[in-house]
Formats: C-alpha cells, sequence, structure tokens
C-alpha cells in the first residue's frame, strides 16, 4: 500500500461549506473594492479626504473596515490553499505527473489575470495568486507542522513591515509632496484624479497606466512595502489552507462550544477594530495615526477573523441553517473565477467614462445601493447558469485550457 506525499482526504464530491464561503467571500470584496472602482485613490483608507463631510462616509467605513477590509481577501487566499491540495491530490489518483497539471492551470490563471488587469481594472489579484502558487507547490508536499510554521513565519513578516511602514511613515510624509500622504486632497487634485477614470476607453488604460508609472517614482516607498506584504500576505493565508485541508478540516463538525468561542473572538477582534478606527477618528484620520494604529491592528487580527468566520459558516452550514441562502451562495461560490470578472466588468461600467461614468458622483451611502444591486445580479445568473450548465464559462475555459495536457497514470 502506498501513501500520496500530498497526505490530504482525496475529494471526489464538492464540499457545499467551501462553496458557501468562496461565495459570501466573493460578495465581500466588493465593498472593498468598490471604492477604488468609484472614488479617490485615499477613499480606501480614509472617509475623510473625500465627502469627508457625510456622517454616512465615517459610518460605512466604520463597517467596511472592520468586517470586510483584508478579511475576505484572507478567505479567498485561504480557500485557494485548500484548492491547490484538492486538486493535486484529485490530479495524482488519475495522472503520472499531477505537477505538470498544476503549473498549467496557475500559468493560464496567470494569463486571466494579466489581461484583467490591462483591459480592464489593473488592480488585479488573480496574478498574485498564480504566482504564489508557482512556489507554494513544493511546499504541499512537506509535513503538515513545517507548513504552519512557514504560513505563521510569513505572516510574522507581514506584521514586521507594517510595524516598520508605522515607524518610517513620519519620515516618509516630511521628504515627500504627494498629496496622497496628507489624506487631504485639494479639489483640483480630486479633479485631475477623477479624469482619469472619465475619458475614453483607450485614454483611461493610458492615463491610468501613466500614474501608476508616477507613483512608482513619486511613492516609492509605500510601494514597496505594499508590494512586499501583498507576496507575504497571501502565501501566508494560502498555506494556512493548505494546512487545513490536509488536517481534513471541513469535515470536522464545529461544536456549539467551538462556535461561542469563535463568535468571543470575533468579538474581540471587532473591538480591536473599532478602537483603531475611532482613534483615527479623534486624530483628524491622520495618515501617519492610520499606519501606526489601524494598519498593523488590521495586519494582526485578519488571519484569526479568517478563521473564525470559516469556523461559525461552518456551523450554519452543518446545522442546515438559512439553507435557500447558501445554496444560492454555493452557487456563485462555484463560479466564483467568472463573477470576479464580471463585478469588474460591471462596476467598470458603471462607473469610467466608456460606461455610465459615475466615479466620484456617489456617496458611500448610495454605493451600497449598487453593491446590493450587483450581488443580486451575480446571484440570479450565477444560479440560472449552473441550472443548465455544469461550470461556469470562464471556469469552463480555464478547464480546457488547463487539460490540453494529459498524462494518463500507468
Amino acid at each position: 500500500m502506498t501513501t500520496s506525499p500530498i497526505d490530504a482526504p482525496c475529494v471526489e464530491k464538492r464540499i457545499l461549506s467551501i462553496d458557501v464561503v468562496r461565495g459570501i467571500a466573493l460578495f465581500g470584496l466588493l465593498p472593498m473594492n468598490i471604492l477604488a472602482f468609484a472614488l479617490p485613490l485615499s477613499s480606501y483608507f480614509t472617509p475623510a479626504d473625500y465627502q469627508g463631510e457625510l456622517l454616512s462616509s465615517y459610518i460605512s467605513h466604520f463597517f467596511t473596515s472592520i468586517i470586510f477590509d483584508q478579511k475576505m481577501m484572507g478567505m479567498f487566499s485561504f480557500l485557494f490553499g485548500c484548492s491547490i491540495v484538492i486538486m493535486s491530490k484529485r490530479e495524482n489518483n488519475k495522472i503520472s505527473r499531477p505537477w505538470v497539471r498544476h503549473y498549467l492551470r496557475n500559468f493560464w490563471l496567470l494569463i486571466f489575470g494579466v489581461i484583467h488587469a490591462i483591459f480592464i481594472w489593473e488592480n488585479d489579484v488573480l496574478s498574485v495568486y498564480a504566482l504564489c502558487a508557482f512556489f507554494i507547490y513544493p511546499l504541499i508536499l512537506l509535513p503538515r507542522l513545517y507548513i504552519l510554521f512557514i504560513s505563521i513565519g510569513l505572516w510574522l513578516c507581514v506584521l514586521g513591515l507594517s510595524v516598520y511602514l508605522g515607524a518610517s511613515i513620519s519620515s516618509v510624509v516630511e521628504n515627500s509632496n504627494s498629496h496622497f500622504y496628507s489624506f487631504n486632497s485639494s479639489s483640483n487634485q480630486i479633479a485631475e484624479y477623477s479624469a482619469m477614470f472619465l475619458t475614453g476607453y483607450i485614454d483611461g488604460i493610458t492615463a491610468r497606466f501613466d500614474f501608476i508609472e508616477i507613483i512608482t517614482h513619486v511613492d516609492t516607498f509605500i510601494l514597496e512595502i505594499f508590494t512586499y506584504s501583498a507576496f507575504l500576505r497571501a502565501p501566508s493565508l494560502i498555506l494556512l489552507g493548505v494546512v487545513f485541508i490536509k488536517y481534513d478540516g471541513w469535515s470536522k463538525v464545529i461544536s456549539k462550544s467551538v462556535l461561542n468561542k469563535a463568535l468571543v473572538i470575533t468579538g474581540v477582534c471587532y473591538l480591536l477594530s473599532a478602537i483603531g478606527f475611532f482613534i483615527n477618528v479623534f486624530q483628524n484620520w491622520n495618515i501617519e495615526v492610520y499606519f501606526k494604529v489601524s494598519s498593523i491592528i488590521n495586519q494582526l487580527i485578519t488571519p484569526v477573523l479568517v478563521a473564525t468566520y470559516i469556523i461559525i459558516i461552518m456551523y450554519a452550514v452543518q446545522n442546515n441553517y438559512l439553507q435557500t441562502v447558501f445554496k444560492l451562495l454555493a452557487n456563485a461560490g462555484r463560479m466564483a473565477f467568472t463573477l470576479y470578472i464580471m463585478q469588474s466588468l460591471l462596476m467598470t461600467f458603471v462607473f469610467y467614462g466608456w460606461g455610465l461614468g459615475l466615479f466620484g458622483s456617489l456617496d458611500r451611502f448610495q454605493l451600497w445601493g449598487v453593491i446590493i444591486c450587483t450581488w443580486i445580479i451575480q446571484l440570479g445568473f450565477a444560479n440560472l447558469w449552473l441550472y443548465y450548465f455544469k461550470r461556469g464559462p470562464l471556469e469552463n475555459v480555464w478547464r480546457v485550457l488547463s487539460f490540453s495536457f494529459k498524462t494518463k497514470k500507468a
């Protein structure tokens, strides 16, 4: 009898909890991403710079930053790690070189990500996942405890970078002429930034990439920290997902006591995040305070909330709560790739100049109307599509491209 070095249960049927978590994570991305689609850059970090006179800006930012910011991306990263192991185990039973299929899948994911970044929305994450997957695959062959230590080590590096940024931000602000660091943009600066999104399709792409090139030179320090953090944060949580699936975590029954502990921990994390928010409010949302307090708190609690969110969702699924809602969300989760790209297309159509051109026109409260409408459209589309087809359209294209290489097991 031989044992696969991947050492994980072979999953032939879809796991409902995974699909539900993926669906929730997909829809949870939009309340944060829409800020980048619809409002000036600093709006992602602060409610004070744009429409700061509106109470709704602060209320919306309070809830989105506490509940969604980085947590939904964290859940996606976690699930990506789970899917790497599930697919590898499944392919290991069918073909002689499953690693070839893994690298081919993620090569095409990288291609999709690059196309998405260039032609639709520059803040793509698919390419980040694909690049992480290239070097993560050998690590899944390690013992589970080793992988966990690597995951924790990477996250400690993320925390270290956040602390370093917080400690260095004062000198960066003092020596920079960029208005980003003031969190206090003038009307002319906001109008200049908005113009990039309100022009035609080709001109808009050119203008936004020119802007990226400019800030690459002006705001080098911040961009380097953010880039390093992204390429440490994602693999850390991807590897955490690998550990979870190798321990057969999705088959574990979540008890009421475990649920209660998860709820308490979630509440404590929310309280810490709320404290950071109000410290920023009392300090007039100073960028130095933001990076010294709120950013570090968010980095600290994100992996904890990813874990507690998953525990809470698993408990609800296992106890048949909200069955109809979870069924709808599960189908959305099965089509997450398609719906992620669809979100970008819908948002750019609504806010960019080649579409309705509503960039900067809606406040945060009104943006929730767009978010909810998008959720309803995507839920309806996903469930209607899967009523007639087995997979989402982009999922099917990805599968066909990934299976172009065939090596049957002897």
